[in-house]
């Protein structure tokens, strides 16, 4: 799959990355749904959403209070997922090249969000850890 170059921040020169087999299979599926469409910033913005929408009341639904914040956008994804992939393996090389950063402070920011004591704290919470470590 090929990266187109990228101006913002440092920029990001273009290049092409393999691409996994289950993204291969994501893509057949993409493709059999007819999923193509316009994909401009609006588009995308509208299309986010109306999926948040959907995903809150199907939660809200079945599982109780919608656990994000009520102005919840694609960017806190990007944030999240950099964030576990530094908590998981603790190589700045590796979250900076899945996010695509040309300069490392700017993934040295997601190092800091996966190891701070606070984020630590909400996690075990959130998976039912108390804090002296029973449940």
């Amino acid at each position: 799959m090929f990266i187109a170059s990228r101006k913002k921040g440092a920029g990001v020169p273009g290049r092409t990355l393999p691409i996994t087999h289950a993204a291969v299979t994501a893509f057949e599926e993409f493709i059999t749904a007819k999923a193509f469409g316009p994909f401009s910033n609006s588009a995308l913005y509208k299309c986010f959403h109306r999926a948040v929408r959907r995903a809150k009341a199907h939660w809200c639904k079945h599982c109780g209070p919608w656990p994000a914040p009520p102005n919840f956008r694609p960017y806190d994804l990007r944030h999240g997922f950099l964030t576990e992939v530094y908590r998981r393996t603790r190589d700045l090389r590796v979250t900076a090249e899945l996010g695509l950063h040309a300069d490392m402070t700017i993934t040295a920011m997601y190092a800091q969000a996966a190891v701070s004591e606070n984020a630590n704290a909400a996690r075990d919470r959130l998976d039912g850890v108390s804090p002296d470590g029973t449940d």
